[in-house]
């Protein structure tokens, strides 16, 4: 229980982080805040060290009116220590018309749908319904695949796995691969009517790696 506690703090810090980061707070300013090193904050946002439960209450005391919306429906209390709660969200993620600066913020209603709960997924931040072949086939349309916690184009990517890639005009649900410079990267399909493609890296709004998938048979 002690493990699953411990758990259970580090999923609520990088919650609280993420949501002020929405709210305009940097996470310069809150590792500064708590008197800890980047290294350390890094480390505790990946889990590789333990979130203690007084930089959560230093966070919820000096950032008391960002997190007045907090929704933390992420977290759920078992006795199953890898069990998490992933929110699915109600949209079709391959709309090219999709804000996507705004489709994976906590608490945001008129996206989020229901809660998921997978053993074993506690890295996952968010799920969505596929549309489409460019993922197949791998990922096939109807498939529900859940996604980490998005980054930037220029964080460490982990190169032959998948992506949504969310650019300006387009997503993508892609391996990405190194390109021939470093200004790209190459994003490749495992489905052959699909030639690899090189997008501009200045052009990559976000990146969310695919963790797994849900299917469903006869679909």
């Amino acid at each position: 229980m002690k493990q699953f506690a411990e758990e259970s703090q580090n999923i609520k810090f990088t919650k609280y982080c993420n949501h002020l980061k929405i709210k305009g707070v940097t996470f310069v300013t809150i590792y500064n805040k708590l008197g800890i090193t980047n290294q350390q904050f890094i480390r505790i946002k990946k889990g590789s060290s333990r979130a203690k439960e007084i930089y959560l209450n230093r966070i919820e005391a000096d950032f008391k009116k960002e997190l007045s919306d907090f929704n933390d429906y992420n977290l759920v209390k078992s006795n199953d220590r890898k069990l998490v709660a992933i929110p699915l969200y109600k949209l079709n993620f391959m709309d090219h018309n999709l804000d996507a600066d705004s489709l994976l913020q906590p608490g945001n209603k008129e996206n989020y749908g229901n809660n998921i709960t997978i053993p074993n997924f506690t890295d996952g931040r968010s799920a969505i319904t596929i549309f489409g072949d460019g993922g197949a086939p791998r990922y096939n349309g109807g498939d529900i695949i859940i996604l980490a916690e998005k980054i930037n184009v220029d964080d460490e990517i982990e190169f032959g796995r998948f992506y949504i890639v969310i650019t300006k005009t387009a997503r993508y649900i892609k391996k990405i691969m190194p390109c021939t410079n470093m200004e790209c990267i190459t994003l490749v399909s495992e489905n052959v009517i699909y030639p690899p493609m090189d997008v501009m890296r200045k052009n990559v709004k976000g990146l969310l790696k695919v963790l797994g998938k849900i299917q469903r048979e006869g679909f």
